[in-house]
C-alpha cells in the first residue's frame, strides 16, 4: 500500500504520518528523510529507514538476527555485500566474513544494478515477513535521486511479496511539477493500480493552512477553554501572522509566551494576554524565516556556533561527529585569538 502526503512546508505533513506510529501494535514503522543539499547521495533516506530496521533487530536479539542471516544467505550467497554497502548496519545483523571479493564480478554498472534489485527485494520480503506489517516513512520526496524513486517502484511491484508492506511519502506539492522526477513515479504506480488492484493501494492526502475557525479551535484547545468567543481576537492575530501555516502557528503561540504576551494566571488559574500589545509587538512578524531568525538571535553566541555546526551536518547526525567538530572550531577559534 502507498500513502502519499503532499502539502506545503509546516502544513503537518510528517507529522501526520508519524500518527500512524501510535497505531502500530506488532510489525515495524522506520523512517528516512532526503536532504536538500544531498541528493547526490543514491539511496540516502532509504538507507536510513533500513538501518533504522536493522538496529530494532539487533536490539530483538541473536536469535532473530542468526534467522534473518540464514534467510538472505540462502537466497542471496555473497550477494550480501551488495545490501550492506547501501545499509551499513546490516553488518551488525549478519555475519560479516562477506567480502567484496567473494560477490559476483562487477561487469557492469547495469549487471549490478540488476543484482542489487533483486537483493532489495529479498531483503523486503524477509522484513516484511518478520515485522508485519513494515512501514517504511520517506520524507521530502520532492529532494528524492532518481535510483531511489526507482527502487520504491521496484518493491510495490514485488508480486512475490504476500506480506503487508506499507510505504509512505511526504513531499512539498510546490516544489514538484509535472516535470518532476516524481511525478514520473506517481503516474506510473497509478497505471499499476489499474492493471493490477489487488497488487497496490494508492492513497493521496493534501494538506493545506488552517482557517480561521480552525486556528481559533487549535488555542482553544492549547490553553484548555472551552469558549470560542474568548479567543477569537487572539486567533484573527495569529491568522492574520500565520496565513493558518500549523508550524508557524505554534511557534508563533511560542514566541507569545517566551516574551510574556501570553501568560499563565496563578491566581486566576488562566491563561492571560492583551490583544492590543500582541498586535503591535509582533506587526514586523511577517513569515516564519523571520519568526525563526528573532528566536535564534536571543540564543547566545556559542549555541548559534553549535547550530551552525550541526546545520552542515544535514538533518541527522551522531553525537560523536558534533563533538567532534565542535572541538575543532573550538580550537580554530582558540588559536586565532591567539594570533591576534
Amino acid at each position: 500500500e502507498v500513502v502519499m502526503i503532499s502539502g506545503y512546508s509546516g502544513t503537518g505533513k510528517t507529522t501526520l504520518a508519524f500518527e500512524l506510529k501510535k497505531k502500530i501494535q506488532e510489525g515495524a514503522f522506520v523512517t528516512g528523510k532526503f536532504d536538500q543539499y544531498n541528493s547526490g547521495e543514491p539511496l540516502s533516506a532509504i538507507s536510513q529507514a533500513f538501518g533504522e530496521l536493522c538496529r530494532m533487530i539487533v536490539k530483538k536479539g541473536a536469535t532473530l538476527c542468526k534467522e534473518i542471516e540464514a534467510v538472505l544467505r540462502a537466497e542471496l550467497k555473497s550477494e550480501v555485500y551488495l545490501l550492506t554497502q547501501i545499509i551499513p548496519d546490516l553488518k551488525e545483523v549478519i555475519n560479516q566474513e562477506t567480502e567484496h571479493a567473494e560477490a559476483s564480478d562487477d561487469a557492469t554498472s547495469e549487471a549490478r544494478q540488476v543484482r542489487l534489485n533483486y537483493a532489495f527485494r529479498i531483503f523486503v520480503r524477509t522484513m516484511s515477513f518478520h515485522f508485519s506489517p513494515l512501514v517504511l516513512c520517506l520524507d521530502d520526496l520532492q529532494w528524492a535521486d532518481t535510483l531511489s524513486l526507482n527502487t520504491i517502484e521496484l518493491l510495490l511491484s514485488d508480486v512475490q511479496n504476500k506480506c503487508s508492506l506499507m510505504i509512505i511519502g511526504c513531499y512539498r506539492s510546490n516544489e514538484v511539477n509535472g516535470n518532476h522526477i516524481l511525478s514520473t513515479l506517481l503516474q506510473d504506480l497509478s497505471e499499476m493500480q489499474k492493471q493490477n488492484a489487488e497488487l497496490i493501494t494508492i492513497s493521496q492526502i493534501e494538506l493545506g493552512n488552517l482557517g480561521i475557525k480552525e486556528v481559533n479551535q487549535a488555542i482553544m484547545a492549547l490553553i484548555s477553554t472551552d469558549k470560542e468567543s474568548k479567543t477569537e481576537g487572539l486567533a484573527t492575530i495569529c491568522y492574520k501572522r500565520t496565513l493558518g501555516n500549523p508550524f508557524f502557528l505554534l511557534e508563533f503561540v511560542k514566541l507569545l509566551e517566551e516574551e510574556g504576551l501570553l501568560h499563565f494566571h496563578l491566581g486566576l488559574f488562566q491563561w492571560k494576554w492583551d490583544e492590543t500589545e500582541i498586535g503591535s509587538r509582533t506587526a514586523s512578524t511577517e513569515n516564519v524565516v523571520d519568526l525563526l531568525q528573532r528566536k535564534m538571535e536571543k540564543l547566545s553566541k556559542e549555541t548559534q556556533g553549535f547550530l551552525q555546526c550541526a546545520a552542515c551536518l544535514g538533518s541527522s547526525f551522531a553525537d560523536d561527529t558534533i563533538k567532534l567538530i565542535w572541538h575543532h572550531k573550538k580550537n580554530i577559534y582558540e588559536d586565532s585569538s591567539e594570533a591576534e
